[in-house]
Order: structure tokens, then C-alpha cells, then sequence
């Protein structure tokens, strides 16, 4: 699916035992701050894709004095909401087993990712717990969390879902389009979450097995809305693998009704550290080891985290 882009500043010292996918499309300079952050963390190394619609030349001039970085050279055109965001996620998932086939650890996040915990001791987290993968996961639907049915059972469009016309037009979509789905499930129960996870290399080869070998399953959930939130979680807790399963290691803040997080201040940052080290939600009991997302190339905001929370 895709292959590494490697030079020769890019190999690390070491072979790494925790790979970060990293998924971006603006901000370099944000980036560069955050891929630094995180190869701090021993035994770490970055996987990285560049969204085909933007210019990656300012993402590897942002990582170049770096050791341990892989762009994914297979790029994947990312409209939000769509199956693009999976094959983005899967393309960096191949490019990572192939670059660094004998890490454990594998942690999807986004380019505006900052540490919430001392480097060290993200790695001593790991190493304790290896059978666990950090995914939410709750079964569909939950309206607690609004997570509906209609999201697998109704047709989504390759599109940019955020615009307002799109929107309406989906919603037609939704209210006289429904398909059938338990046939291409074959059995399978949806369920559903958020992005950003951390998964060992077992629970990946379930997921590049059902990639490989589920077609009927593969071409429905092309057409579903938001899949990056539901595909993973329905692999994985429809496996063997479900007794793993663990709330995820994100910290984001929401604002109620909006789409997308809201960028965090320094007033986010004193109430992650009020919070302490987790907290509960609808998903479980959440370690929180990350935050997103971060807007602060100058660094004076993540110098505060660096204070506070490591």
C-alpha cells in the first residue's frame, strides 16, 4: 500500500520499539515542534504523512537534523469525514512495518500532538503494558456520545463534509438513503470512537488481515461517514483482540456542538494538570500520556507543559 521515503539522515541509532504515525497537513513549524517532542521518547521513531492535497517540501525541511523520521512516499488526498482519512492511516501503518518491522508500539496522532507526560515515562508506560491496545471503543449506537448507526448504515460522499452545503446534501442523504449492512459485516457488531490510538504490531496484522481479506466489508466502508472514528474499533473488538481493548491516551477539549476540538491555551493546560494523570469518561478510565491540539510554534505554551506536566 505504500512504501517508506527514506534519506540517509533519517535511519535511527537504534531499532525503535515505538513507532508514532504522524497524520498533517498544515503548520510546519507546529510540526517541528511536536515530531521533536516526540522522538525525545527513548526508543522512538516518527512515521509520517504529508496530506497529498498540500506541499510536503516544508515538512521534511522541518525534520531534516532529525534521526528516525519516515515519510509515508505513498500520499493520500484526506477529505475530512471519508474513507480517505482510513487509507492515510493504513498507508502509514504499511510504510511503518516496513521501515521499522520490529517496534511493539504503534500510536496514531496528529501533527499538532504534544507530550502530557515526561518522555521517560511514556516509554516506561509501554514497556509495562504491551498486550494492551489504547483505542475508545464503545458499541454503535451510544448516544452519549453521539455515535449513531446511520454513520455506517447511510451513504457518505468523498467530500470535504465540513462545508455548509455539503452538510445539507448529506442530510438528504441520510434520511432516504440507508443500505443494508449486516450482510457485509457478516456478523460483526459496529462500534466506534475516536482517531487517535496506540496498538501493538498483533492487533495492526488483524487489521492489515481484514484489509487484505474482507472485500464485501471493505467496499461497504468506503461509502461510510466518519470511518476513522469506527473502522478500527470495529475490527479490533470484533477479534480476538477486543479483551485488550483500553481507553485512549488523548487529552482533548470539545466545545459542545462544534466538530472539531478547539486549539488548547494555557488555561487548558492548568485544567489537564487539575485533572491529574487520567480521568473517567463515557469510554472508561483514560491515561492520559498526549494532548492535542497545539497552535504554538513560538513554543512559550508548550514550554508551560514541559513545566507543569512533566
Amino acid at each position: 500500500m505504500a512504501s517508506p521515503q527514506t534519506s540517509p539522515h533519517m535511519s535511527p541509532p537504534v531499532p525503535p520499539d515505538i513507532v508514532f504515525l504522524v497524520q498533517v497537513h498544515a503548520n510546519p513549524a507546529q510540526f517541528a515542534r511536536t515530531a521533536a517532542s516526540l522522538l525525545l521518547v527513548p526508543g522512538s521513531a516518527l512515521v509520517v504523512h504529508v496530506d497529498a492535497r498540500v506541499d510536503q517540501t516544508p515538512f521534511l525541511a522541518a525534520t531534516e537534523a532529525m534521526s528516525g523520521v519516515v515519510f509515508v512516499r505513498d500520499r493520500v488526498h484526506v477529505h475530512w469525514g471519508s474513507f480517505s482519512q482510513v487509507e492515510a492511516t493504513l498507508a502509514s501503518v504499511t510504510c511503518a512495518l516496513s521501515a521499522f518491522g520490529e517496534a511493539e508500539r504503534f500510536c496514531l496522532v496528529s501533527g499538532d500532538t504534544y507530550p502530557a507526560r515526561r518522555p521517560a515515562e511514556i516509554a516506561e508506560f509501554f514497556t509495562a503494558h504491551p498486550e494492551r491496545n489504547y483505542i475508545n471503543c464503545v458499541r454503535v449506537p451510544n448516544s452519549e456520545l453521539n455515535k449513531s448507526l446511520s454513520r455506517i448504515s447511510h451513504v457518505n460522499l468523498e467530500h470535504d463534509g465540513r462545508t455548509g452545503r455539503f452538510l445539507r446534501l448529506h442530510g438528504l442523504i441520510n434520511r432516504y438513503l440507508a443500505r443494508p449492512w449486516r450482510g457485509a459485516f457478516a456478523g460483526r457488531v459496529p462500534y466506534a470512537g475516536s482517531t487517535w490510538w496506540a496498538l501493538n504490531r498483533q492487533a495492526l496484522t488483524v487489521i492489515l488481515h481484514t484489509v487484505d481479506n474482507e472485500r464485501r466489508f471493505m467496499r461497504f466502508y468506503r461509502n461510510t461517514c466518519l470511518p476513522d472514528e469506527h473502522f478500527f474499533q470495529t475490527v479490533l473488538a470484533n477479534s480476538s483482540f477486543e479483551p485488550s481493548l483500553a481507553p485512549a491516551l488523548m487529552y482533548t477539549a470539545w466545545n459542545e456542538g462544534s466538530p472539531s476540538p478547539r486549539t488548547l491555551d494555557a488555561a487548558e493546560v492548568e485544567r489537564l494538570k487539575a485533572v491529574g494523570r487520567a480521568v473517567d469518561d463515557a469510554y472508561g478510565h483514560h491515561e492520559l500520556l498526549f494532548a492535542r491540539k497545539f497552535d504554538d510554534p513560538p513554543g512559550e505554551l508548550l514550554a508551560l507543559v514541559e513545566s507543569e506536566l512533566w
